[in-house]
């Protein structure tokens, strides 16, 4: 890795120290910190997971407060109800589960990008090298972009793709796995510079099976590791 001297950190933690290639950032006393003492380093950041935008643009959650009546529980990835359009934990996912009576008939739409889809800061670019050190440049852009997108999505869920845009450019993108396919395509087009808003006949196919995915199925049903190529077609 002497080629690349800027990649990973040391953990902030001094009986530890250990060089860590996706380490995690502290919200509460921002210090970078391996996989074993994210949590466990002496602060308490249970009740701190806001991040700060820049010039005064105050601050969104990190994660999604279950909407059920006396639940609390906060979750990175949670379950909106399709019938009152509420967050909940999985414990409260079910309508009888958190007393939702109220029926709505709504046309299947994609979702539109809210703060929690992306990192204010985080700058997304297509990758300029092209031939046999291709393959080795997205494996070291998949590190730096999981270490920056750790604290908003977490390892276990993280899953990287390779997107080929039409126009030839290449981006490594990173995203839920446990998603569904309609609702990583807003970060899809955004980590492609893309607009997300705008997700007309957008189609995110993959290269080793070009047969359309079934876009309410979760993403772990059709990728399973990291470097999987898809293509994104306008």
């Amino acid at each position: 890795m002497a080629e690349f001297p800027d990649l990973g950190q040391h953990c902030s933690l001094e009986s530890c120290n250990r060089l860590d290639y996706m380490p995690f950032q502290c919200q509460k006393c921002e210090k970078a910190f391996c996989g074993d003492h994210r949590f466990n380093h002496g602060c308490d950041v249970k009740e701190d997971r806001k991040v700060d935008l820049k010039d005064g643009g105050g601050t969104f959650a990190l994660y999604a407060v279950c909407s059920a009546k006396g639940c609390h529980e906060k979750s990175f990835d949670s379950i909106r109800c399709s019938k009152c359009e509420n967050n909940f934990c999985n414990k409260h996912r079910n309508y009888e589960d958190h007393g939702c009576i109220e029926e709505k008939t709504k046309s299947a739409v994609l979702p539109k990008p809210c703060a929690i889809l992306t990192k204010p800061g985080v700058k997304y670019e297509p990758i300029k090298m092209q031939g046999q050190h291709l393959s080795r440049m997205k494996k070291i852009i998949l590190a730096k972009m999981k270490m920056k997108l750790s604290d908003i999505y977490p390892l276990t869920v993280q899953v990287g793709l390779n997107i080929t845009l039409q126009n030839g450019d290449i981006y490594v993108v990173v995203v839920p796995k446990t998603w569904t396919v309609n609702r990583i395509m807003p970060v899809v087009m955004e980590q492609c510079n893309l607009d997300p808003n705008n997700l007309d006949g957008a189609k995110l196919l993959r290269v080793s099976d070009p047969g359309e995915m079934d876009y309410s199925e979760p993403l772990s049903k059709y990728v399973t590791e990291d470097g999987a190529e898809f293509t994104l077609n306008r």
